[in-house]
């Protein structure tokens, strides 16, 4: 679409529409237009000749106004959570566990989300049969080669310590040995990077802490269990309708499914939930546990900035620089536009994913020191 740019700006209209009044009222010579009336008019009373010529200046007026008025500015921020949903989820497994990969991943798959499976780096197995032959329910139940499938089919792959021992009791020695060993292994394993860390038996201080924020995006940190006999598909689902009412990031911790530590009564209290949030996808973002905290630290640190007014669109800037953050992930920027049909947003050049959605314009695009572009009919 190419961009409509406005023949006159509103002081050249101002000027030109005070000159045409001035020339009406005193019959001086100057715009033919007028002369061209009063020619015409010679055969008409006087009376006529001037109605004639207000007509005409009005016709102008109106034309050029149209021009030359600069339209509102739409509004445009960034939304709190992607596809400006009310809440975000993310499912976090943790321990490496047999359940993981053969009940949590197809469910996943089947409502197209995507989970944390937080791993302890000496317990994966090196292969798919000494993972089968580890006892039901211990942390001994996942191969490197099903992680790696895992991580290839999109769901993250977090670091979750060595040996699973409480941080808090290692000197500082230890403490690095954990992380980096962990952190070693999955890189080679598994050809990822890991972005975040879930302390092994949620066990913290502000010295741990330090030490691992010092590597990894995000540590989870608050969590909600879904897990024991008693927990129910109902709690779960109004663990989500909370975040949705509230705004909040709900972060679910979850270890055995069928086996193992705080097994559920069944697996489908896990389906009929995931079930649930998948009904609900239009106020609900799940993602993975780094994804959302990626998302959320880029957010923070972004800033929209030199909005200018198209005739019909906004050029804008999604500056990252406030608060750099040493990544960058793809965040929605809302722009209100309402009664807007075909649209589209571009920078350097290179379209960008935009959406309508009811009064809103929903673009998907990390800062950057480079415009953005949004046309629109």
């Amino acid at each position: 679409m190419t961009s409509i740019s406005r023949p006159y700006s509103w002081s050249a209209f101002q000027l030109t529409a005070s000159r045409f009044i001035r020339s009406w009222a005193t019959g001086s010579p100057g715009f033919g237009y007028i002369d061209l009336l009063r020619t015409r008019a010679k055969s008409h009373t006087a009376t006529l000749m001037k109605i004639t010529q207000l007509v005409a200046i009005v016709a102008l007026l109106t034309f050029a106004s149209a021009q030359a008025a600069p339209p509102d500015a739409p509004s445009v921020r960034i939304a709190k959570y992607k596809g400006d949903r009310a809440a975000a989820l993310s499912y976090t497994f943790d321990d490496g566990r047999r359940d993981h990969y053969t009940l949590v991943y197809p469910m996943l798959e089947e409502f197209a989300f995507k989970g944390t499976f937080f791993v302890v780096g000496s317990t994966v197995q090196e292969t798919d049969e000494l993972a089968a032959a580890a006892p039901v329910g211990s942390m001994s139940g996942l191969s490197w080669g099903q992680v790696k499938e895992l991580a290839a089919h999109g769901h993250e792959i977090g670091n979750h310590s060595w040996r699973h021992k409480n941080m808090k009791l290692l000197d500082d020695t230890e403490l690095h040995a954990e992380i980096d060993m962990c952190d070693a292994a999955i890189r080679d394993k598994v050809g990822v990077v890991p972005v975040s860390f879930c302390y092994p038996g949620n066990s913290r201080d502000d010295r741990v802490r330090a030490v691992v924020l010092q590597t990894y995006v995000a540590a989870r940190d608050f969590q909600t269990e879904i897990g024991t006999e008693t927990y129910t598909t109902d709690t779960a689902n109004a663990w989500a309708d909370k975040n949705v009412a509230t705004g909040g990031w709900g972060v679910a911790m979850i270890h055995g499914i069928s086996t193992g530590y705080h097994p559920l009564s069944s697996p489908d209290v896990l389906r009929n939930h995931l079930a649930y949030v998948k009904a609900h996808d239009s106020s609900i973002w799940v993602d993975t546990f780094g994804h959302v905290a990626c998302y959320n630290a880029e957010r923070d640190s972004a800033t929209i900035q030199n909005v200018t007014t198209l005739l019909h669109g906004v050029r804008f800037v999604v500056d990252g620089t406030r608060n750099a953050v040493p990544y960058t992930v793809p965040l929605t920027i809302v722009v209100g536009a309402a009664g807007t049909k075909g649209v589209k947003a571009t920078r350097a050049g290179v379209a960008l994913p935009v959406v309508i959605r009811g009064t809103d314009i929903l673009i998907d695009a990390a800062p950057s020191a480079e415009p953005i572009t949004l046309e629109w009919k």
